[in-house]
């Protein structure tokens, strides 16, 4: 299942930084970038600390709209969805 935690306050990423995103060395002074990737590792962190079953996550799914994460279990996307939307 594929769920998105969308960017905090409406935020959306600036297109010019996609499909850069996240890829080593990269970086942008742009606040839309700054704010995604600090969104990015939030999201990752949170899911390292409290899936249980299986998912991923990587540069490759930092989106227009937010973070998307493949998760394999059907509790985990409830409670994703009551923590990033």
């Amino acid at each position: 299942m594929i769920v998105v935690a969308l960017y905090p306050n409406g935020n959306k990423m600036n297109q010019m930084h996609l499909p850069f995103a996240g890829t080593p060395g990269y970086t942008a002074s742009h606040e839309s970038y700054k704010r995604a990737m600090e969104h990015y590792h939030a999201v990752v962190a949170w899911c390292e600390h409290n899936l249980t079953g299986p998912w991923e996550c990587d540069h490759k799914d930092i989106l227009h709209e937010g973070i998307r994460v493949r998760i394999g279990d059907t509790r985990d996307v409830a409670y994703f969805n009551l923590k990033w939307n």
